[in-house]
């Protein structure tokens, strides 16, 4: 299980976000938080509108896929690879990957920076639920919260809970380290 603080007052009151900003967000405000756990299973995957930076404070694995990869708002286990990133790695995940939290690689989990647009991984409005109910796009079927798009495991109670599309198809598989 993971704990996913999107905002960090903070972290976002340091020098550095102004630099990442203008450096990496071409301007556009951003916010720091932070993901740390001790994950283990692939659980489904997310995706945001706008590229995620993730620094690794510990050693970590990701899962990762590509948007193009999903049909009919399902992705199959099989189409994901996994990546090792080493404690202080700055990595940068497109718009394009498919993703969710780290894995453990360790018995003391990880922990992780995660960086974003601002306003991404907030809760919906009414009004943006009932939009998004009503859109003929197949695509926002997939919206969870603003700025991320979700397909999950249909054994992932967490995000099931929430109201999250099952569409990771296959063995929620376990990644041993």
């Amino acid at each position: 299980m993971a704990v996913h603080v999107a905002s960090v007052e903070a972290m976002e009151s340091c020098a550095v976000r102004k630099q990442i900003e203008d450096v990496c967000y071409g301007g556009m405000p951003v916010q720091i938080g932070y993901c740390n756990g001790r994950n283990s299973t692939y659980n489904g995957f997310e995706y945001h509108k706008g590229s995620e930076l993730n620094y690794a404070v510990t050693d970590f694995m990701l899962v990762l896929a590509h948007t193009w990869q999903i049909r009919n708002n399902e992705i199959h286990v099989e189409d994901a690879s996994v990546f090792y990133v080493p404690e202080g790695t700055l990595i940068e995940m497109y718009q394009t990957t498919l993703h969710l939290s780290p894995c453990r690689v360790s018995d003391a989990g990880f922990r992780d920076i995660v960086i974003l647009p601002k306003g991404t991984n907030t809760p919906l409005s009414g009004e943006e639920k009932a939009d998004r109910d009503r859109c003929s796009d197949p695509e926002a079927r997939l919206l969870l919260q603003r700025n991320k798009w979700v397909l999950s495991h249909p054994e992932r109670k967490p995000l099931m809970d929430q109201g999250a599309h099952p569409g990771l198809i296959g063995e929620n598989k376990e990644l041993k380290y």
